[in-house]
């Protein structure tokens, strides 16, 4: 199929597209992918191997994130946590080990598969207080004020409307609650004719923003203290490199406080 026959964006097709590209990274993990995944992606950024062995296996193998949100705050014991775009669940379980018994966990998924496996990763795990559920981080399930941190990994640069993303995640946030978010961030923004076409989106580089509008969406959104704390080249090695670099992509962590 030439790029002129290539799918234009409609939000519908799009969103079959991205769970048709994480239903393959649930069943099929090994597989090689535009971006890395797994255990070798989780040691190149950053998290304990001595952690990241004791999870079930299905949570580390599908792992798709683009930073390590969890490793620039703390969570307090009997925290309530919210991880949007949780995929198969390794953050959220990571969170759950440090939240303890009298916090709860709470991740939503756009693919359903994602949704199954994370939640027999948490079976397996023993994590009765961590729960997953199918949504749309730019409609979250979940009421107002619902948690004190919202993490989310590598699934900002997948959704159309990031504003309403930033939104939705302070909306359930309580008053003071921390926000941290790893995500694309570009050099050079993607132009129209490029984010117009919807195989570009899942590769996870188009979808990208630019620093200062990442910056901004928090800020719009009603956070305070925006801070980028950490950037990386996530996508060397990895089958979609070369896009990559053509628009400058690192994978870069930000927090903030509502």
């Amino acid at each position: 199929m030439t790029v002129e026959e290539q799918p234009r964006f409609r939000i519908g097709d799009f969103r079959d597209s991205v769970r048709a590209k994480y239903v393959a990274v649930a069943r099929s993990p090994d597989d090689r992918f535009h971006f890395h995944n797994g255990r070798a992606l989780a040691g190149l950024l950053g998290y304990e191997d001595d952690l990241v062995v004791k999870l079930p296996r299905v949570a580390v193998e599908s792992f798709c994130g683009v930073g390590n949100p969890l490793g620039e705050i703390t969570l307090g014991s009997g925290a309530a946590v919210l991880d949007v775009g949780c995929g198969a669940g390794m953050d959220a379980l990571i969170a759950a080990r440090e939240v303890g018994d009298g916090g709860r966990v709470a991740g939503v998924d756009l693919t359903p598969e994602m949704v199954e496996a994370a939640r027999a990763a948490a079976d397996e795990a023993g994590a009765a207080h961590v729960t997953f559920e199918v949504g749309q981080a730019e409609e979250l399930p979940f009421g107002d004020a619902s948690f004190d941190v919202v993490i989310s990994n590598a699934v900002i640069n997948l959704v159309p409307d990031k504003q309403r993303m930033f939104e939705e995640m302070a909306r359930v946030l309580r008053p003071g609650g921390v926000l941290s978010v790893a995500d694309i961030v570009l050099a050079r923004e993607a132009p129209r004719s490029v984010r117009d076409l919807i195989y570009r989106w899942t590769s996870c580089v188009v979808g990208g923003t630019v620093e200062p509008q990442l910056r901004s969406l928090a800020d719009v959104a009603g956070f305070d203290e925006v801070e980028v704390v950490s950037s990386q080249d996530v996508f060397d090695g990895a089958r979609g490199e070369e896009n990559a670099d053509f628009y400058g992509a690192l994978g870069v962590t930000m927090k903030a406080i509502l």
